[in-house]
């Protein structure tokens, strides 16, 4: 994802099939993190419930960072003169 953003920002455009990819990647491990069972002790399955949690809001972060490059790729939003 870092490889599509430095391409953006200099200019190069990424193809949709590579947005559609990255997104159906991170949409998988999302889905693999909220099926994940934490068990044990309650304090530990607290902590392991709090990891996933924070794992999938980085995944969803990427999956928005990933929507926004597609979209600045696509428009233009404003250029100076």
């Amino acid at each position: 994802m870092t490889a599509i953003a430095v391409a953006i920002n200099a200019g190069n455009k990424a193809s949709e099939k590579e947005f559609l990819v990255l997104t159906e990647l991170l949409m998988s491990q999302l889905l693999k993190l909220d099926s994940i069972d934490a068990e044990g002790e309650a304090k530990l399955q607290r902590k392991a419930e709090v990891v996933l949690m924070i794992l999938g809001c980085k995944v969803e972060v990427f999956i928005i960072f990933l929507s926004f490059l597609y979209f600045m790729q696509s428009h233009v939003l404003f250029t100076y003169t």
